[in-house]
């Protein structure tokens, strides 16, 4: 008898000597299911290997190692996320594509770690009216063109607005935040497209200019900033 994570198996042999092997899960090719789907639920759920192993120690339960959930995760979890996304990302832009008014999409990114430390950056585009992620693009510190961290967003950006082109996407609108290249990108390569800031981030600003305002402000200043700012929530919400 012995476990292969979450697996039970236990090897028998008659008096006639015929041997077989009974298993507490099915296989899939060399991997048990269950081993297989614990593994998933943990990637989907954004929880770490380690936390969730040592509520299984609390219950005394038996769990695969880190290097078999790594395995799992590069033999069998990426490739069919992966291939998911690819299938959902081509139903999105069908239906893009047969619409006859131009698109209005909304773009943001983000990077690991705030500030100018980051080495990796992911940029994303939705569709406002359908509200699905129409395509994301992952940049790398390093890469041609990106020398600085403070290039990961643009060329994400530029990338992205190159593919949807390039796919027969006619894009009218575009609402980002207010990055400075990402205005220079959007006034030299694509003026015929409408840029406009996403108003969440123009809210923020304005909140933060005004805590960090000057105390000598009179108070219509700051009733101004209060008023600018609320309007502005309002108008995300609604």
């Amino acid at each position: 008898m012995e476990t292969q994570g979450s697996m039970l198996s236990v090897k028998m042999a008659c008096i006639e000597h015929h041997d077989t092997i009974w298993r507490s899960q099915p296989l899939v090719g060399r991997s048990s299911v269950g081993n297989l789907l614990l593994a998933g639920a943990i990637l989907v759920s954004g929880e770490s290997y380690m936390r969730v192993k040592s509520m299984f120690d609390a219950f005394g339960l038996v769990v695969f190692g880190q290097g078999t959930y790594y395995d799992l995760q590069k033999r069998w979890l990426f490739p069919a996320i992966h291939q998911h996304w690819e299938m959902e990302k081509e139903m999105v832009m069908r239906t893009l594509q047969t619409q006859t008014k131009s698109l209005t999409l909304l773009g943001n990114g983000q990077c690991d770690s705030p500030g100018f430390s980051a080495k990796y950056g992911t940029y994303t585009i939705a569709d406002e009216e359908s509200k699905k992620i129409v395509d994301f693009e992952l940049v790398q510190l390093g890469e041609p063109g990106v020398k600085y961290s403070q290039h990961l967003e643009p060329v994400g950006f530029r990338r992205l607005l190159i593919r949807l082109t390039n796919q027969g996407a006619v894009i009218g609108t575009i609402a980002t935040d207010r990055h400075i290249a990402i205005k220079s990108i959007m006034k030299k390569e694509y003026p015929h497209i409408e840029h406009q800031f996403d108003v969440w981030h123009i809210a923020k600003g304005l909140l933060q200019h005004k805590n960090n305002r000057s105390p000598m402000l009179e108070d219509g200043y700051t009733l101004s900033f209060e008023f600018l700012s609320m309007h502005s929530c309002y108008s995300i919400r609604h």
